[in-house]
């Protein structure tokens, strides 16, 4: 007997499968998605004030 066939199915993506993420790259994805984006605006947010307020120009708004 003739040996069977085997047929590759191929996604519309292009690639056969796809490989799992490791923990970096599901993390990243993670905090950069659209549900998190108020989130990361407001810690972005506070780490500038925080910033801000404990350079030398910060001084000018701490009362004496």
């Amino acid at each position: 007997m003739p040996p069977k066939r085997v047929v590759q199915v191929q996604r519309a993506g292009g690639r056969g499968y796809e490989e799992p993420k490791g923990v970096f790259g599901s993390t990243i994805d993670a905090l950069t998605s659209k549900e998190n984006r108020a989130v990361l605006t407001s810690i972005a947010a506070f780490g500038a004030a925080v910033v801000f307020l404990s350079s030398s120009l910060g001084e000018a708004f701490l009362l004496q």
